[in-house]
């Protein structure tokens, strides 16, 4: 999780230029997938995509977001 929600702040960050905090960003989870909660940052709306994957026992993780 940890993982997910480091690169969904690295995804956030050259749009809202400010430090992130853990409980800004919410995961929901279904089974074995996530989705990131509706995200509003300084009056933005923002959609976020965000996947995963395991490879010789590390986790990779990636996200995209762009403003909704």
């Amino acid at each position: 999780r940890f993982s997910i929600k480091e690169a969904i702040y690295k995804a956030l960050d050259p749009m809202v230029q400010r430090y992130i905090g853990f409980r800004e960003v919410a995961l929901q989870w279904q089974d074995q997938h996530a989705s990131v909660a509706p995200l509003r940052l300084d009056g933005n709306w923002f959609a976020v995509e965000v996947w995963w994957t395991e490879f010789d026992g590390f986790w990779l993780s990636t996200a995209r977001a762009r403003r909704a």
